[in-house]
């Protein structure tokens, strides 16, 4: 029985049968549950891609010999991803959109990549549509055609992700261009159009440029490919393995938002080197409130102001090699309402009514957006609701369903999309009641609006409504009667 050894890279005995004809790598994050399996083939040793630093896995070995039978597991050993472990372009979670283009001619399919470090090509991995069927072929090619590694893949699944490993790992240069492909026979592989036309993938220390990537030509057999057509990406994929050696990467490319007086989170990251890493601020200082965790990368707490604050973040490993990066954190205004969670009508329950669309009148100060739409809601209050903005002209503005409602008390329904507002301008905030028993407070308006900086719902003509079996502008008022509506706006910073 193979056994599977402990480290990154992991190593096994051969199994004695003379009829042997490869292994296969079973490994996942919980015991006993292992969600990626690798046909690495008839070698005894195999660098797992795309794990997650920092993570313990639990991995089995199994042989299958030349009649396509396979042995019972090795024993099961634990393992924790290291950053000199094989990583890819994109993470193993990710998935194409359109996973069978249709079927075609035999064709090559690559990407274009480069490293910001020196390592090895371990191995090729692709994703497959379940009618992507017959023989592949993995193929690792220089920016000028010259084929530096070839593998058959075998023993696929029915679909997904995947990966052959190279007899031997190829080693290539930092910042040179390379090309990784597969040979499909039947065509139906995937194919995103345009995924490359605005924007490349970064994935420190492992980029694949925009515009002209995703490449391919049409052949019986493998060929470099080199056309491109509407900057498609075919899922082609490397498991690449950093030189040992060689500085960290600073993999972070930009932080989370912040919002200001609310608990923040964002971390750090780093590839490459040796770790453990140590972190730290180099220049400039981090927004008033957050601390970096030297440790860990993480930066937390609670951000005290608003603006956008540039600073530059550092790290060193272990063998005390330092790189940096410019990074900066945006703080922005926290969301806001016209009134508090804790204000309630007192009128909660108007009685019942014909279907009807109730809302408020509203400007804000400075331009931002609305995220989404509160609304008070008595036990009496059933049936589905449904959020509306509106221009002050009655232009329909964002539309969502009210999901997940408590029996009573304020409720909120986010916009798909958040919708931007032009300061003093003004605006109406709405919802559709199927039932009647909406909340009603006469004289509302009467001689006041609402006013909370840097929203203001005026005063008299406020408080809208129209009847309709489904939801139309309300435009109508009737005794300045507030139906306690209200937005969740965020100011632009």
């Amino acid at each position: 029985m193979a056994r599977v050894g402990h480290c990154t890279t992991l190593a096994w005995d051969p199994n004695t049968e003379t009829n042997i004809a490869g292994y296969r790598l079973h490994y996942g994050t919980s015991s006993g549950n292992y969600t990626t399996t690798v046909d690495v083939g008839n070698t005894t040793t195999s660098t797992p891609s795309n794990l997650t630093n920092g993570q313990a896995y639990y991995a089995v070995v199994t042989a299958y010999n030349t009649g396509s039978l396979e042995s019972l597991p090795s024993n099961e050993v634990s393992f924790t991803a290291s950053a000199t472990t094989s990583q890819g372009i994109w993470p193993a979670s990710a998935v194409p959109t359109k996973a069978d283009g249709g079927a075609d001619s035999a064709v090559e399919l690559g990407v274009k990549f480069r490293s910001d470090v020196a390592g090895t090509i371990t191995g090729i991995r692709f994703y497959k549509a379940t009618t992507n069927t017959g023989a592949h072929v993995a193929n690792l090619w220089s920016s000028t055609g010259a084929l530096l590694a070839t593998a058959q893949f075998t023993s696929e699944t029915a679909s997904g992700w995947q990966q052959v490993q190279f007899t031997t790992p190829v080693a290539i240069a930092a910042n040179t261009v390379y090309v990784a492909s597969y040979h499909a026979v039947a065509g139906h592989y995937s194919a995103d159009l345009n995924y490359f036309a605005t924007a490349g993938v970064d994935n420190a220390p492992l980029h694949a440029p925009s515009v002209t990537n995703g490449v391919y030509a049409y052949g019986s057999n493998s060929v470099f490919p080199t056309q491109t057509w509407s900057a498609c990406n075919y899922w082609v994929d490397v498991a690449f393995t950093p030189a040992a050696g060689t500085p960290p990467v600073l993999a972070t490319t930009s932080l989370p938002t912040a919002t200001v007086n609310v608990t923040y989170s964002g971390t750090l990251a780093a590839t490459g080197g040796t770790p453990p890493y140590k972190w730290f601020v180099a220049s400039g200082t981090l927004p008033t409130g957050l601390s970096l965790n030297a440790t860990s990368g993480a930066i937390t707490g609670i951000p005290t102001a608003t603006g956008t604050t540039s600073f530059t973040a550092g790290v060193t490993d272990s063998g005390n090699q330092t790189v940096t990066k410019s990074l900066s954190i945006t703080v922005s205004a926290g969301a806001t309402n016209l009134w508090p969670a804790s204000a309630v009508p007192a009128k909660a329950d108007g009685g019942a009514d014909s279907a009807v669309e109730l809302g408020v009148k509203f400007r804000s100060d400075v331009a931002g957006t609305i995220t989404g739409i509160r609304f008070y809601k008595a036990t009496t209050n059933t049936g589905a609701h449904v959020a509306n903005l509106w221009s002050s002209t009655g232009a329909l503005l964002a539309t969502a369903n009210c999901t997940s409602e408590t029996a009573s008390g304020w409720q909120q329904v986010n916009f798909a999309t958040p919708v931007a507002i032009t300061a003093n301008t003004v605006y109406v905030a709405s919802y559709h009641a199927v039932a009647g028993h909406y909340s009603a407070d006469l004289n509302y308006f009467a001689t006041a609006g609402v006013d909370n900086a840097p929203l203001h719902a005026p005063s008299v003509t406020n408080g809208v409504y129209a009847y309709g079996a489904s939801s139309v502008f309300p435009s109508q008022t009737w005794k300045a009667c507030n139906y306690w509506v209200d937005v969740v706006f965020k100011p632009a910073n």
